[in-house]
């Protein structure tokens, strides 16, 4: 038995879907669906805990004891609140509460300053926990699939890469949020947003690649939208606009841009600036028209459905987006023809 125990104080990972059980007789055997885990205290080396997809609903003791604990999975379980103890683990850079029945978050964590991933979706979360605005080396958070309405206290978070918060009831966003330089893929999809005023002039968001705003009660995008020259992607679709500024033209890094199930009546013709736009979609929206500048674009996919598209002869659109995307093209011709 000696030997044994040995053995698990020197283990630096457990894991898999269901969790290996550890005990100083059976420290390899698959448990599926564990419902409860073994005092941790002896496992001063443990490096990586990986107790997703069981049916935990507390933590052991012994946690403050797992000084070199860096990621700690625990994604899919029911657990329903966290011991204070979490927050000494002072080596932790990972942790994936994700999908579990938490409403709130000790203020212990705060204390993890060395934390740089947080997945706290698919939750129970109203309010913000406060901790989380303390997290000062945060890169990656993922808080949707919740219920909250107010993320001022996100604006702290300076080193963050990568947020997610759709999938909540957020109506107002934060002035704030457009200081931070660092964000590379901010998703603020299906919440209540309509306006996104807070964020002008956007000029401080120069690292944002992935910007989703779909899913929200947007009747308008500022102009000044166009001053985020790093954007790839950009997803505004099933909000209610009904135009879209010609600035986006100066978006030539976006390679998809989605304004499906909007109410799009006119399209700019500064869309044919976008050099780099790979994917465009405008399904499911009031188009009786498109501009022939559409044809420069090196378009691999173009999505035109349930659109009037009246001012386009009937046998042309029936012939599908290749046979519209040929008659722009000829249009387009036959106007720098005349202006000749």
């Amino acid at each position: 038995a000696g030997d044994s125990d040995a053995n698990v104080r020197d283990l630096e990972v457990i894991g898999g879907r269901s969790v290996r059980g550890v005990s100083s007789d059976n420290h390899g055997k698959l448990v599926e669906h564990l419902s409860a885990l073994i005092d941790l205290g002896s496992l001063a080396n443990l490096k990586s805990l990986d107790a997703q997809y069981n049916s935990l609903t507390l933590l052991p003791s012994g946690l403050d004891s797992l000084s070199k604990l860096a990621e700690l999975h625990l994604k899919y379980n029911q657990v329903k609140s966290l011991p204070d103890e979490l927050g000494d683990l002072s080596a932790l850079v990972e942790l994936d509460l994700e999908g579990n029945r938490l409403s709130t978050l000790p203020d212990s964590l705060s204390k993890l300053v060395n934390l740089q991933k947080l997945y706290a979706n698919r939750n129970h979360f109203d309010d913000l926990p406060e901790c989380i605005s303390k997290l000062s080396n945060l890169e990656v958070l993922m808080l949707d699939r919740n219920h909250l309405i107010n993320i001022d206290g996100l604006a702290a978070l300076t080193t963050l890469r990568m947020l997610n918060v759709s999938t909540n009831e957020i109506v107002d966003l934060p002035s704030a949020l457009k200081s931070l330089s660092l964000l590379r893929d901010l998703d603020l999809s299906s919440n209540n947003i309509t306006s996104l005023e807070p964020l002008v002039p956007f000029t401080e968001l120069k690292a944002l690649q992935v910007f989703n705003l779909s899913g929200n009660e947007l009747p308008s995008i500022p102009s000044e939208l166009g001053n985020i020259q790093s954007l790839t992607k950009l997803f505004l679709h099933e909000n209610h606009l009904t135009q879209i500024p010609p600035e986006i033209g100066n978006l030539a890094n976006v390679v998809d841009l989605n304004l499906d199930e909007n109410k799009l009546r006119t399209l700019p013709a500064d869309l044919g600036r976008m050099k780099s736009l790979e994917i465009l979609n405008f399904n499911q929206n009031n188009l009786e028209d498109l501009p022939s500048e559409i044809y420069l674009l090196p378009l691999k996919m173009f999505g035109i459905d349930d659109n009037p598209l009246e001012k386009i002869p009937i046998n042309i659109t029936e012939g599908g987006s290749q046979e519209v995307f040929d008659y722009l093209g000829r249009r387009l011709r036959e106007m720098q023809e005349t202006s000749d």
